[in-house]
């Protein structure tokens, strides 16, 4: 598994833990965790 992969998991981890369920006008709610960035280098 990759690096990249491993941080994926925990953000999916950090989601269902931490997240907050937030309403929206679609009527399809989303879980949200706030100021969470992927940085990927590309070079």
């Amino acid at each position: 598994m990759s690096k990249w992969d491993k941080d994926y998991l925990d953000l999916c981890r950090r989601i269902l833990s931490e997240g907050v369920e937030v309403e929206n006008r679609t009527g399809i709610n989303t879980v949200k965790v706030p100021s969470h960035h992927f940085h990927f280098d590309l070079s």
